[in-house]
């Protein structure tokens, strides 16, 4: 009976698994320029507001003491830094991962603009009040709502907590006894309501801004889902080109007898 011998098969070399290389994190360079310029920019409204009271009053911490000067001030500053965020980074973000403070001021802004709009004499003809309660916390609103990222992050209770810095603002405007606002009357009997109310019309406001800084993050996810065409291939599988030459390997097979 003859006898057959199997040859074992030899094993399919396997190439080493090698990970991918990690893409660049660094963000683009136009991008960078341009949130940085755009945030100067910002940097610019707000001391150019304030610069115009400084040289009429003649004094660098004129009306500080009022909430409008105060928060231009203190939004130049914290924009001055986000502008310079990027080379704390290496380039590989434009800003902070947590959008508390951008929509702190965005708040504290708006709260300007509109108490100013509908409860102040709205004189808008110095360079100091046109920027300081209309141009400031518009272009702080187009940064929180179109150009900024961590916004679409920002947790379900910022806008409660948003509140915090305004009531710290009104503990201080009523032991300095700020007279820039007649309508905020600690002696009144309806101080309480009043308040009530601004705080209930902040935390609205906040979620307001909430709700379209996460409309415009998913807007920018679907755009992104859109870009990418989905590839499908269909018919037979092409057939392997035949090799014009006999190849020089040998496969594996069961030798016979």
């Amino acid at each position: 009976m003859a006898s057959t011998s199997v040859h074992a098969a030899s094993p399919v070399p396997v190439s080493p698994v090698t990970a991918e290389p990690e893409p660049s994190s660094r963000l683009p360079s136009r991008v960078l320029t341009g949130v940085t310029l755009w945030r100067l920019l910002i940097v610019a409204f707000c001391f150019i507001g304030y610069g115009d009271v400084v040289a009429r009053a003649g004094t660098p911490f004129a009306n500080l003491h009022e909430l409008s000067q105060l928060a231009s001030v203190v939004t130049g500053f914290v924009y001055l830094g986000l502008a310079a965020y990027p080379l704390l980074t290496g380039g590989r973000r434009h800003e902070p991962r947590s959008g508390w403070l951008r929509g702190s001021l965005t708040v504290a802004l708006m709260l300007v603009c509109i108490v100013y709009a509908t409860m102040m004499e709205s004189d808008y003809s110095t360079t100091s009040s046109l920027f300081t309660h209309v141009l400031t916390p518009l272009i702080v609103l187009i940064d929180w709502v179109a150009v900024g990222r961590n916004q679409s992050t920002a947790a379900w209770w910022y806008p409660l907590s948003w509140t915090l810095p305004l009531l710290a603002y009104l503990a201080y405007m009523v032991n300095a006894e700020v007279s820039s606002y007649s309508f905020i009357d600690p002696s009144a009997d309806g101080f309480v309501a009043t308040i009530a109310g601004f705080v209930v019309a902040v935390i609205i406001g906040g979620y307001v801004l909430l709700g379209l800084g996460r409309l415009r993050a998913t807007i920018g996810k679907q755009r992104s889902v859109a870009d990418v065409a989905p590839v499908t291939i269909t018919g037979a599988a092409a057939e392997p080109p035949a090799d014009d030459e006999p190849s020089d390997r040998t496969p594996s097979a069961v030798a016979g007898p």
